[in-house]
């Protein structure tokens, strides 16, 4: 049996990969050895299966090329919204980064490449005979990595494993990362990706030849297609979060944004309607933000997972456990109608028929919604855009009235944004490694 390694830095991509059907799967083709920034005892255990605590923290080589180098010198994607939206973000205090973005103005928007940083990233990637001592023991075919070098310890282990001449491949990074953080992207050998419209950034941005890149389907969605035996009712559901039953109930899905108070203006709003508010927080913030919203009573505030992390620490505070996968499934089933940012959450919403309202309002002056990931979605009418609370309130009761307003887009982006139903995108994702390794 060959061995794989994998690395997973991110507590989402615990989430998809050790705590469903994925790993499970992994385990009865490969011996695999799974590098974690933390070990708990909760993940899924098999003779197969080595969890090893990432050796070490991520330090200046990550600040320099990460932070530094990479978003003020590689110009290739300045017409990207998302990486303009970074542009607008920097307040441009850092005198560092200044000088690097006017020499990098003045040269050939191509002269410093991707591939330039891979080439210097592997010439200095630190602590690699760490890696050779792990290769040594394990004898490793394969180096899986969630994301193409989004983390510290991806970029690692891709930069690491084409020093040492071993295959790496990305497996299940998210809707936007090619297109919204395309300048931190290390080239794996081989990528597995959501859908087409992802394989063909990857081929067209990123430069992967069109035999190195796979379609899976999207292995957190996996749990939205499995035979939906749950027996709770909607009435049941709703008293559960100490929600009125007899009234429809509006979700709102939060996520950081510049405007602090985006969020809980609009939970403001729409709670003197006659209706439930369903407030999931993004894995970034915490419910003492929105503390002021407890004490009304038809409005329930909720994390989106298992907290695996101090409040006090900043960063991703949860998992996805398996009641919180059914908590969720339950969410948009029996919820009305989703407002949010622009997150991938629509797409959640739409799978279930949900009508969803994205905003247009509150964030930067390059508004989210205009990445190339989201525009799709406003063009082909499957959701509708507010540009102020008022506009928020109005299609909030228009949905109300009619939710099928909108439904034949909301289907057709399905079926380009999702594509397989049928709950098995893990096992296509595995699958795939056959091929690699042959």
């Amino acid at each position: 049996m060959k061995t794989v390694f994998l690395f997973i830095h991110h507590r989402s991509y615990v989430s998809d990969l050790l705590k469903g059907e994925y790993i499970k799967y992994l385990a009865t083709k490969y011996e695999v050895v799974i590098f974690l920034q933390e070990l708990n005892d909760d993940y899924y255990k098999s003779e197969n299966i080595t969890y090893i605590k990432f050796p070490f923290k991520m330090g200046r080589f990550w600040s320099l090329f990460d932070t530094i180098l990479r978003p003020f010198l590689i110009r290739r994607f300045d017409n990207q919204p998302g990486v303009q939206f970074r542009y607008v973000l920097y307040s441009g205090n850092d005198w560092r980064k200044n000088i690097l973005r006017k020499i990098a103005l003045i040269l050939p928007s191509n002269f410093f490449s991707p591939r330039f940083f891979f080439w210097l990233e592997k010439i200095f990637v630190p602590q690699s005979k760490i890696f050779l001592e792990y290769i040594k023991k394990h004898n490793p075919s394969l180096v899986i990595v969630p994301t193409p070098g989004l983390s510290f310890m991806e970029a690692w282990a891709i930069l690491c494993a084409k020093k040492f001449k071993i295959p790496s491949v990305c497996i299940n990074f998210s809707w936007d990362n090619l297109t919204t953080y395309p300048r931190s992207i290390r080239k794996t050998d081989y990528m597995i990706c959501w859908n087409e419209i992802i394989k063909k950034e990857a081929i067209e941005l990123h430069y992967y030849s069109k035999d190195s890149v796979f379609v899976s389907g999207i292995i957190r969605y996996d749990n939205f297609f499995k035979d939906d035996d749950d027996k709770m009712t909607r009435e049941e559901f709703l008293k559960s979060k100490n929600l009125n039953p007899n009234k429809k109930t509006v979700l709102v899905a939060t996520a950081t944004d510049p405007n602090l108070d985006l969020h809980k203006n609009i939970i403001r709003a729409i709670s003197v309607m006659d209706i439930n508010v369903l407030v999931r927080l993004h894995p970034l913030e915490r419910e003492s933000i929105y503390e002021e919203f407890k004490k009304l009573s038809n409005v329930r505030v909720e994390l989106a997972g298992t907290v695996k992390q101090d409040d006090k620490i900043k960063g991703w505070q949860v998992e996805m456990e398996e009641k919180d996968r059914l908590n969720v499934r339950r969410i948009f089933k029996f919820c009305n109608i989703n407002i949010n940012r622009s997150s991938t959450i629509t797409l959640d919403s739409l799978i279930f028929d949900m009508p969803v309202i994205s905003l247009d309002f509150g964030t930067s002056k390059v508004p989210i919604v205009t990445f190339a990931h989201y525009r799709p979605l406003i063009e082909e009418g499957a959701v509708r855009l507010a540009h102020n609370i008022d506009e928020v309130k109005k299609f909030v009761e228009m949905y109300l009235k009619d939710s099928s307003i909108d439904r034949k887009n909301r289907k057709k982006i399905i079926e380009k944004t999702v594509g397989f139903k049928d709950g098995l995108s893990y096992k296509r994702n595995v699958d795939f490694l056959d091929k690699i390794l042959k």
